[in-house]
């Protein structure tokens, strides 16, 4: 996938539900990710989920719990659109990253399609796998241009509750105000110059708009939980009154 022309539109999924998955899928997002990092999924409950979603109008993505050749792989294999890796500091780190989602001699995935639909030439597997990174810390910043520059990479996307922490902030307070928006320009500034996606998370609906105003063209906003925790609190708000 390459950067995108509009905005693009996520929802986080947190819970290891092929049912959830499904409806999340059909809801009209542009993607879905599969969040193995913070989420109740491992990357081999996503052999078992993305077969549902083999038909799904949205892309599925994977946000992998660690920067592993291995775990990469196999969401991959199992058929997802893309992986989201986590932590990213350094352009090493970026190229890692891309290097798992590739064949020899480009990289170091080993070829084992596991859903019956997916393409079986390496060419074609890597062409439908997208590579995002994340940069999450004051270090990964620092390194925007070139961890960016990095041959085959999709994206970066900002983690606003990490990079906080790493400059020493409130992190509820990096999704709800703009304590931020100047590393986020630097990382935009970056994945401008590269040619690739800006992305970032959001904690809700009502931030998109200002999220979009600072120039990035993915956002993932809330998760599958919050969803519904908010419907359960307003379907019992109307049923009480």
């Amino acid at each position: 996938m390459s950067a995108p022309v509009s905005h693009r539109l996520g929802v986080c999924m947190t819970m290891r539900s092929e049912e959830v998955l499904e409806i999340l899928a059909g809801a009209g997002y542009d993607f879905v990710l599969i969040d193995c990092q913070h989420g109740a999924a491992s990357e081999a409950d996503v052999v078992t989920l993305v077969r549902r979603s083999a038909a799904a109008p949205a892309e599925i993505m994977v946000r992998v719990s660690s920067n592993s050749p291995a775990l990469i792989g196999k969401v991959l294999d199992a058929g997802a659109d893309g992986v989201i890796v986590p932590l990213v500091d350094t352009a090493a780190e970026a190229r890692a990253a891309v290097a798992a989602c590739r064949y020899r001699p480009a990289g170091d995935r080993s070829f084992g399609p596991i859903r019956a639909d997916l393409p079986r030439t390496p060419a074609e597997l890597e062409g439908r796998a997208s590579c995002f990174v994340m940069i999450e810390s004051a270090e990964g910043v620092a390194n925007a241009v070139e961890i960016a520059a990095v041959e085959g990479l999709a994206g970066v996307l900002v983690g606003p509750g990490d990079l906080s922490i790493s400059l020493g902030l409130d992190p509820i307070e990096g999704f709800t105000t703009d304590q931020i928006f100047e590393p986020l320009a630097a990382v935009r500034a970056a994945c401008g110059r590269a040619g690739i996606a800006t992305g970032v998370f959001a904690a809700a609906a009502a931030d998109v708009a200002r999220w979009t105003g600072q120039g990035v063209e993915m956002t993932i906003v809330g998760s599958d939980v919050g969803l519904l925790g908010a419907a359960a609190a307003q379907a019992v708000a109307a049923g009480r009154a």
